[in-house]
């Protein structure tokens, strides 16, 4: 019975080793499962963040629209009124030129407010893309780091049942040539 101790010491090792092996995997399954579901929140996000784009760059479209056709009505109004006022063609000619020039400068804001919003949407769906990409990227390091873990495990494991394998049986031998 006394010489079975060594063996079932070297057991003991190998038993949590893998023990500890399967801890590792289930530890490294949920963390692979963590970074599949932040790039599945980072791809939604992302479509998210191209849709808004989308609806910035109709919404853009259509003000400009708006604006040019209040522009036109304005425009015609203010030809009808000096008409009827009776404003010489120079001054009025002036107050035209003026009007259109402030005209084009709130269509031109229009588009630029448009086109900063609508890339401030873009980047961000970029970033989110990115993000993605990165959790994915995230798995394979997981999976190796989970592989060299486990081997760890059964060297150290092997090692720490060798090391009581032979301290047992040093113990037995000294025990047993005391008694001899």
């Amino acid at each position: 019975m006394t010489a079975a101790l060594p063996f079932v010491a070297l057991g003991l090792n190998v038993f949590q080793s893998m023990q500890q092996n399967k801890a590792t995997d289930a530890q490294a399954k949920a963390a692979m499962l963590q970074q599949q579901a932040q790039a599945s929140a980072n791809k939604y996000n992302q479509s998210i963040a191209l849709q808004n784009a989308g609806i910035v760059d109709q919404q853009t479209k259509a003000n400009i629209e708006i604006q040019d056709k209040q522009r036109r009505l304005r425009a015609g109004q203010s030809r009808a009124s000096a008409a009827s006022s009776g404003i010489g063609a120079e001054s009025f000619g002036d107050i035209m030129r003026s009007n259109a020039a402030q005209e084009e400068l709130d269509l031109l804001t229009i588009q630029s407010e448009g086109n900063l919003k609508s890339n401030q949407y873009r980047q961000q769906a970029n970033l989110y893309g990115m993000g993605a990409q990165g959790a994915l990227d995230q798995i394979p390091l997981i999976q190796s780091a989970a592989k060299s873990s486990k081997v760890a495990s059964v060297i150290s494991g092997a090692s720490s049942g060798l090391q009581s394998y032979i301290s047992i049986s040093d113990q037995l031998k000294n025990k047993k040539a005391g008694s001899l």
